[in-house]
């Protein structure tokens, strides 16, 4: 499992999910980051959410989708527990 974190994007080897940062992504002009995660598509988010979306999307793509630690992760991002 690898999150490849760049200035522009974050990617993983194991999902196809990835975060895409938004240089005016934000209302007062500042940056952004945006994940194609299904649960958060449309949200903004700050660079830690990011990384967090991304160890959750990689988790889920793992088989592992039922820890505590991404039960914590989607508690943080108010997302629920995929159906």
């Amino acid at each position: 499992m690898v999150v490849t974190i760049t200035d522009k994007q974050m990617t993983s080897d194991l999902t196809t999910i990835r975060a895409d940062y938004r240089p005016h992504g934000a209302a007062n002009g500042g940056g952004r980051w945006v994940s194609t995660h299904p649960d958060l598509r449309a949200r903004l988010l700050d660079r830690n959410a990011a990384i967090m979306a991304m160890m959750l999307a990689e988790e889920e793509a793992a088989g592992r989708g039922d820890s505590s630690a991404t039960e914590a992760w989607r508690e943080e991002l108010h997302i629920s527990r995929p159906r």
